[in-house]
C-alpha cells in the first residue's frame, strides 16, 4: 500500500496491482480535453444554429454591442480586441465546426479554431489525432471524490468529463506530428507543447517487473480461468531486480455470444453503419482465432476502423516498446489491446477488488503473461477480452448501430425498456415533446444545472418482470416512469440503468438537464426522445452483460 500514500483507511486494491502496467505504460500519449469556457456559445446541439451564431460573430457589419444583443455569452467571455483581431483576420473557417464529445452518450458540434482566443485551451495538439477510425479511452489519474467510472469510448474531439482534467487515450496517433519511438520505447517530447499531457513514455524500465500472479476479480477482469499466486509484488525497476512471476492461466473464458434477437420489436437502422468502415482482424490462429469468433459475434467486427490510406495519412499505433514488443510476442495488435483494457475498465470485479487504488492513481491493467507473453493460453484470453471489449466500444458509442440493442429485431429484455409513452396511451404529438419536468436549468455563469425533475418510482409489472426475463438481476429491484411533462414519460428505466454513472455523470439525468425547454430553447425531435431510448437500452445491455457474462 505504501505506494498509494498511506492511506489512513483500508483500501480495496489486488494484491497484484503493482505488477500490472499502468494505462500510460501501455499508450503513452495522451491529451486533456478540449476546453472552451464558453459552452454556450461554441458549443451546440444543432450544427445550423451554431453556424448561424458563429456567422453573427465574424459579421464586420455587426457591432459589438449588437453581437452582446443576438449573443450575450459571447459578449461576457470573449473580449472586443479579440473579436476585432478576428475581424481584421476573416472567416469563419469552415474546417473548424467539428462533432464534439461532449458528455457521454452527447456528441454535440464545436466551433474549434486552434488561434484567436475563441476556446480557452483548443488542444492544438490534440486535434491532429482525431481522424476517421481512430478511437480513444478517457481516464483519470485519480478520482479522489467519487467512485471510478471511466472508460468512455469516444471517437470525436471531446471535452473534459467532470470535474478536472479528462486524459483521451489515442488508439493510433497521426504519423507526421510523432517521432519515432528507438528501440526501447522512448519518445522525444521536446518538440511538443507546453501543454500536452502526455503520459509517461513506457519501456522495459518502466515496465512492471515480473509476470502477475492473477487474483480472482482480475482474473475475471480479463476472462480467464488462473490460479492466484499471492503475496505482495516487489517493486524494482528492472527484472533483474525481482525474480519473475508466472501465472498458471491454463483455459480461455468462455466465448462471447451474440445478444438475444429472437423477439419482436424491430427497429430503424441509425446512421452510422459499417458500410462505410473497413473492419480489420489480427491474423489469428487456433485458439485465440477461435475465441474472437466471426464477425458477427461482436456486432460488426473490429472497431470501425475504416477509411484507406489514400483518406487518411500515416499514422501509427499509441503502444510503448513494451507493449509492442508484448502484442508481437502473442501476434496480436494495439486494436486488441485497446478493446481488452475497455473491457476490463468496466468489469465490475476489477473496479470493486481495486476501489482504492483506483481512487489514487492511474487504472493498471492485468494482462496474461506480461510483459513477455508466455503465459500459457494467454493470447486466446486476451482475444477474447478484447472481442468483449469490442462490443462494449459500440454500446457507448452513441453513432454505432448495436443489432438487437438498437437496430434489427430487439429481443423482449430490451424492447422493454424506456419505452416512450403517454398516461392516455396515445402517440406523443405536439407539446408531448417539450421537456418541461424541471430536469435543468441556468446557473451561475450561464451554467446548466441538473434539476430534480419527474420521476416516479414503481414495481415492475407482471409484464415487465416476464420481458426483462434473465436480464432482471443485474437491473436492480425496481424501475422508473422518467417524465418530459405531465402527459409524455418513459416507461421502465430500470433503477441500475437510470442510476448508471459514466466520466463522472449520471449520465441519463445529464443528458436532460441539457434539454429542459428553457435551456434548449425547443421541444425535443422524435429523433431526440428516441436517443434517450436508445441510451437507456445500451447501458441495460452493458449492465446486463456485466451480470451475467452474456454480450
Amino acid at each position: 500500500i505504501l505506494p498509494l500514500g498511506l492511506p489512513f483507511a483500508r483500501t480495496a486494491v489486488s494484491p497484484d496491482w503493482f505488477d500490472w502496467p499502468a494505462l500510460p505504460d501501455l499508450f503513452p500519449v495522451s491529451f486533456p480535453g478540449v476546453k472552451t469556457s464558453r459552452d454556450g456559445f461554441l458549443v451546440d446541439t444543432n450544427l445550423d444554429r451554431l453556424k448561424a451564431r458563429i456567422a453573427d460573430y465574424f459579421d464586420p457589419a455587426l457591432s459589438h454591442d449588437e453581437i452582446a444583443r443576438r449573443h450575450p455569452a459571447a459578449a461576457k467571455t470573449t473580449s472586443r480586441s479579440v473579436r476585432e483581431a478576428l475581424l481584421a483576420r476573416g472567416g469563419p473557417k469552415e474546417e473548424g465546426f467539428v462533432r464534439f464529445s461532449y458528455r457521454p452518450f452527447d456528441d454535440r458540434w464545436l466551433y474549434w479554431e486552434a488561434d484567436g482566443g475563441l476556446l480557452d485551451r483548443p488542444r492544438a495538439d490534440y486535434r491532429p489525432h482525431v481522424f476517421k477510425g481512430n478511437l480513444w479511452v478517457e481516464a483519470r489519474e485519480r478520482e479522489a471524490k467519487e467512485d471510478f467510472s471511466r472508460g468512455t469510448a469516444v471517437r470525436h474531439l471531446a471535452d473534459n468529463f467532470g470535474n478536472g482534467l479528462s486524459s483521451f487515450f489515442p488508439l493510433r496517433l497521426r504519423g507526421e506530428n510523432i517521432e519515432s519511438d528507438d528501440d526501447d520505447g522512448r519518445r522525444s517530447t521536446e518538440s511538443l507543447p507546453l501543454d500536452h499531457f502526455a503520459s509517461r513514455i513506457g519501456s522495459d524500465d518502466e515496465a512492471p517487473s515480473g509476470r502477475p500472479g492473477l487474483s480472482d476479480a482480475a482474473r475475471r477482469s480479463i476472462g480467464s480461468a488462473a490460479d492466484t499466486s499471492g503475496g505482495r509484488p516487489t517493486l524494482s525497476d528492472s527484472d533483474a531486480e525481482a525474480p519473475p512471476r508466472r501465472p498458471d492461466l491454463s483455459g480461455a473464458a468462455s466465448v462471447s455470444s451474440a445478444a438475444n434477437a429472437g423477439a419482436p420489436g424491430g427497429r430503424p437502422t441509425l446512421s452510422g453503419s459499417d458500410a462505410d468502415a473497413s473492419p480489420s482482424r489480427p491474423d489469428l490462429s487456433g485458439a485465440a482465432r477461435r475465441s474472437i469468433g466471426s464477425a458477427a459475434d461482436v456486432s460488426g467486427g473490429r472497431s470501425d476502423l475504416s477509411g484507406s490510406d489514400d483518406e487518411i495519412p500515416p499514422r501509427r499505433p499509441n503502444l510503448s516498446g513494451a507493449a509492442r514488443r508484448y502484442l508481437e510476442r502473442l501476434d496480436l495488435n494495439v486494436e486488441d489491446l485497446f478493446h481488452h483494457v475497455l473491457a476490463v475498465l468496466h468489469d465490475p470485479a476489477y473496479r470493486e477488488a481495486n476501489a482504492g487504488a483506483l481512487r489514487m492513481e492511474w487504472p493498471r491493467i492485468p494482462l496474461p503473461g506480461w510483459p513477455n507473453g508466455d503465459a500459457e493460453g494467454a493470447a486466446a484470453t486476451l482475444a477474447e477480452s478484447a472481442a468483449r471489449g469490442r462490443r462494449l466500444a459500440r454500446l457507448l458509442d452513441p453513432d454505432a448501430p448495436v443489432d438487437g440493442v438498437t437496430t434489427g429485431t430487439l429481443g423482449s429484455e430490451i424492447a422493454a425498456v424506456a419505452r416512450p409513452a403517454t398516461v392516455d396511451g396515445r402517440n406523443m404529438a405536439g407539446d408531448d415533446f417539450a421537456l418541461t419536468a424541471g430536469w435543468g436549468h441556468y446557473g451561475t455563469g450561464g451554467a446548466v444545472m441538473p434539476g430534480q425533475g419527474r420521476l416516479v418510482e414503481r414495481p415492475f409489472t407482471a409484464d415487465e418482470r416476464a420481458a426483462l426475463g434473465d436480464a432482471l438481476p443485474a437491473l436492480g429491484d425496481a424501475t422508473f416512469d422518467v417524465h418530459l411533462n405531465d402527459r409524455a414519460y418513459w416507461a421502465n428505466v430500470p433503477a441500475a440503468v437510470w442510476s448508471y454513472r459514466l466520466g463522472g455523470y449520471q449520465v441519463l439525468k445529464k443528458w436532460l438537464s441539457y434539454r429542459e425547454r428553457p435551456v434548449l430553447d425547443r421541444p425535443l425531435h422524435p429523433d431526440e426522445v428516441q436517443h434517450f431510448t436508445d441510451t437507456a437500452r445500451r447501458i441495460a445491455a452493458i449492465l446486463r452483460s456485466r451480470g451475467t457474462g452474456v454480450e
